[in-house]
């Protein structure tokens, strides 16, 4: 712990107050961003909350930003229970894949 210290005041000597700021508030996310997993194109990359067992698409707000959630892969997401959250708006790719109707009525003779 003594070496973080040490390693800090380093830095705030070396770049000023201001950037250590800056650092210490962007390590959370820079971490967040490392650990992103690669997914398939037609997957998209969800924001999984696993303690509500919900998931955010990229068109929520709350996309990377509730605490203790992780990256996902959606298929991944919802094989492991997550369900969509209530706020979102669902991917075209979930509504295919699970077999949703057409959004385009049937045309009738």
């Amino acid at each position: 712990m003594m070496r973080f210290w040490f390693a800090l005041a380093a830095f705030v000597v070396l770049t000023g107050p201001a950037s250590a700021g800056t650092m210490m508030s962007g390590t959370a996310s820079a971490l967040r961003e490392l650990r992103k997993p690669t997914c398939a194109k037609a997957d998209p990359l969800v924001w999984l909350n696993a303690s509500a067992t919900i998931y955010f698409p990229e068109t929520s707000r709350w996309y990377g930003k509730t605490r203790g959630g992780t990256w996902s892969c959606e298929s991944d997401a919802v094989r492991g229970g997550a369900q969509l959250a209530k706020s979102s708006v669902p991917s075209p790719v979930a509504s295919d894949a699970a077999g949703a109707a057409s959004p385009v009525p049937a045309s009738s003779p």
